[in-house]
């Protein structure tokens, strides 16, 4: 039975809805059903009394998913040959879309080629690897959740900071910035940047998620990770904004700073302002702008 994603790990912040306690619910009354039958079984459940107390015994302490796992194995020492037959038939099936290929054909063949005692350790072995299974898939859903969470939250962190100057005179205050002069410029470059990367990262979670191993999810989904993305992001706004002042960048495309009041780095057009917020966006947004003009600045300066 394979475990809901919140009661094993949380969300987020972590906790039980009404679905998964019915459904863990439904877990035990479907063991407690298996064990019963198995007990009337008279005399092959007989010589298991000891493991038939250990079971009741599970069923009287607080219910989870572990618990219900190790009762699992136990009923597979007291399942009946014909019993243990249809259970591990019920079991490839499942194992079958979630065990490699190779393992599966293993269990297969050996289960169809194994006597009863046999057959009870591969059960018992292949309930372990289910499980095992059935655990990191949950744990990479749990690192998905937590990484499209921590990224929408570091893209309205970046549109705060894009306003803030303009809509929070207290900060404007603190870093004696202006709207509309040089500082708010930088800050504005710097924060589209940021939108960028935070933008890319999310439209890419799907294909990334997709391709992932749950060694590399356990890695993207946490904050400095992620921080440092958006870091990169902010660094190469901050890095085109200076290419657009120092006229490396020029253009109809591209905003044009110059020396006259009009266009001047301390009283951007809208036209320009609107130009360095698109460009150092789309600096964020593609990781290779920033990386692909400083190579060539640097092999220009070379030929020279």
């Amino acid at each position: 039975m394979e475990r809901p994603l919140l009661s094993k790990y949380g969300i987020f912040f972590g906790g039980k809805n009404e679905s998964e306690i019915q459904l863990l619910e439904q877990r035990y009354v479907d063991l407690r059903t298996t064990f019963e039958k198995v007990k009337l079984s008279g005399e092959h459940a007989k010589p298991h009394e000891s493991l038939i107390e250990k079971v009741e015994k599970f069923f009287e302490i607080e219910k989870s998913w572990d618990n219900a796992n190790h009762i699992e194995q136990f009923l597979v020492s007291l399942y009946s040959p014909a019993e243990l037959e249809v259970e591990m038939k019920v079991k490839l099936i499942h194992a079958k879309r979630r065990l490699r290929e190779e393992s599966w054909e293993l269990y297969n063949y050996e289960f169809s080629n194994s006597n009863t005692e046999e057959k009870q350790s591969l059960l018992s072995r292949l309930n372990k690897e289910l499980h095992w299974a059935y655990d990191v898939e949950e744990l990479g859903k749990d690192y998905v959740t937590k990484t499209r969470i921590r990224t929408g939250l570091l893209f309205i962190l970046s549109i705060f900071m894009f306003f803030m100057v303009d809509q929070v005179p207290l900060i404007a205050n603190l870093l004696d910035i202006t709207p509309g002069d040089r500082g708010d410029s930088i800050v504005t470059a710097m924060a589209a940047g940021w939108m960028g990367t935070s933008f890319s990262m999310l439209i890419s979670l799907k294909n990334r998620i997709q391709i992932s191993s749950i060694s590399d999810l356990k890695v993207i989904h946490r904050f400095d990770y992620l921080f440092t993305r958006a870091l990169i992001g902010m660094v190469s706004g901050l890095l085109l904004f200076y290419a657009f002042d120092a006229d490396i960048l020029t253009g109809i495309f591209f905003p044009e700073f110059g020396t006259d009041s009009a266009n001047s780095i301390n009283n951007v057009s809208e036209k320009n302002f609107s130009l360095l917020v698109v460009w150092c966006f789309i600096s964020g947004f593609s990781e290779k702008l920033v990386p692909d003009l400083l190579s060539k600045t640097e092999q220009s300066i070379k030929q020279e």
